[in-house]
């Protein structure tokens, strides 16, 4: 990553105010943007100021925000994305020593942004929440002093080693993604595959943030270093009828990416509420629908999930934490590549096959398939979950329709409901024809049953041996 000033990876300190006639305005920048003491901005950051201090943000009583900005043209720098992580607080304007003249209203909110290189959302994070907490407790905004050490502290203890370490993903969660999307999140995860526009709506903002991030860190090395391009420079927009701003993918950014053995990161670059999931376009939706094997790979990480929260991390250990579910999601992404490498289409119904004949004419996998990628050879084809249809299925594909019925309305939730009270009395009713029959159906089901569990057994054993293949290709 060549920057302008390779030891200086924080650019800016920002103090962002609401003006109650001219709105959201940047009242203090250190070092200064540019060469005057003025706050006036770049044209290129224009919204800087909107992005530090989102809509909304008054209904907080503090709150915080990760955004990106396009680097200015001055930088010397390949990378073409500026990482922004602001937190915000307001106060009551009584409670001011130092009072300013266009100070109106009872409370006053403001917003202490920092303006990075590295992408540490969630460490920035910790550290302006403090001293934003000690800026506040001065209650005379002119009183900087505070935001200049919080610079020069940065600037001394943020480098890209950090990148290498956990603190990556501080912040981040990607148990709450599943835990609220549940089997949508493969949905959420194809879709940016397909490098569509999502829009995330939600409240307070600081959710919403670490929820799309929280995605977005399910994609390996993604945060490492494909955001490095996620905003494209102004003379690399291009505007059409349809796409206001989309960033043009170029060979020269696909080059100057670093990629490991298997090619990542891929060059991804694209109304969710409570845990909905909203497809407005019939053939994207059919792209998007979930297959058999899809459906018990997202089944197969809810119960780990649900196993590791009820459990804790000291009993039930790896499986269902962080790092699990994120090894897990590159397996999937290792197998569909490995499958469309090797098998000449074969197998690509437990991708859905219109899923997959859209992603390879993305950008991404074109990229992607344009180079020869080693590790991939070494990758077992086929859907980690495939397998034939059984009962079991049928009762996932069951659960996943109706949880997609109960988000889209309230009277989908009462249906979701209902036919949860009629599953319990049909169960009790199951259970009692399963006790009728018991007697001549003991000798088929018994051996049955025991060789299921066995088999269950053996692809439990099978993953995990995936993911240690996976691990000891990369250290190699």
């Amino acid at each position: 990553m060549a920057l302008k000033d390779p030891e200086r990876f924080i650019l800016h300190v920002c103090v962002v105010g609401f003006h109650h006639q001219r709105g959201c305005e940047v009242e203090f920048t250190f070092p200064p943007i540019g060469k005057s003491q003025d706050t006036k901005l770049p044209s290129e950051w224009r919204f800087l100021p909107f992005l530090a201090l989102p809509d909304g943000a008054h209904n907080c009583e503090q709150d915080s925000s990760y955004f990106h900005l396009p680097a200015l043209s001055t930088d010397n720098g390949s990378q073409s994305t500026v990482f922004g992580v602001s937190c915000f607080k307001q106060i009551d304007s009584k409670e001011l020593k130092n009072k300013m003249d266009d100070v109106t209203r009872s409370t006053v909110q403001k917003s202490v942004c920092v303006l990075s290189y590295l992408p540490l959302y969630g460490y920035l994070k910790e550290k302006i929440q403090v001293a934003t907490r000690v800026y506040f407790n001065e209650k005379d905004f002119a009183r900087t002093e505070i935001l200049e050490q919080l610079y020069r502290s940065l600037n001394m203890s943020v480098s890209p080693s950090l990148m290498e370490e956990s603190l990556l993903f501080v912040g981040l969660s990607a148990i709450e993604l599943l835990t609220t999307f549940r089997h949508r999140v493969l949905v959420l995860f194809k879709l940016l595959l397909l490098e569509k526009r999502v829009m995330f709506h939600g409240f307070p903002v600081g959710n919403l943030c670490t929820q799309l991030l929280s995605l977005v860190s399910l994609f390996p090395k993604m945060l490492q270093s494909g955001l490095a391009h996620a905003v494209p420079r102004e003379s690399n927009v291009v505007t059409s009828e349809n796409d206001v701003f989309h960033p043009s993918h170029t060979a020269e950014s696909s080059e100057e990416m670093s990629v490991n053995i298997f090619g990542f990161p891929l060059a991804i670059f694209t109304k969710l509420q409570n845990g909905t999931v909203e497809i407005h376009d019939p053939e994207l939706e059919e792209q998007l629908s979930l297959s058999t094997a899809d459906l018990r790979f997202a089944d197969y990480l809810i119960h780990h999930v649900n196993e590791y929260t009820e459990k804790g991390e000291q009993e039930a250990g790896w499986d269902g934490s962080e790092e699990w579910i994120r090894a897990q999601f590159k397996l999937y992404l290792l197998s569909l590549l490995s499958t469309i490498q090797h098998t000449d289409g074969e197998g690509m119904t437990n991708y859905n096959e219109q899923f997959v004949e859209a992603w390879r004419q993305t950008t991404n996998f074109q990229i992607w398939n344009g180079k020869e990628h080693a590790g991939i050879d070494d990758v077992h084809a086929g859907h980690p979950f495939q397998g034939q249809l059984g009962l079991s299925d049928i009762k996932i594909r069951l659960a996943n329709v109706m949880q997609d019925v109960a988000s889209k309305s309230e009277r989908g939730r009462k249906i979701e409901q209902a036919v949860s009270q009629t599953r319990k009395a049909v169960g009790v009713a199951i259970d009692s024809a399963r006790s009728f029959v018991a007697s001549w159906l003991t000798e088929l089901t018994q051996p049955h049953s025991e060789d299921l569990e066995e088999k269950e057994i053996e692809e439990e054993k099978e993953h995990k041996e995936s993911i240690e293949d996976i691990q000891s290709i990369e250290k190699s």
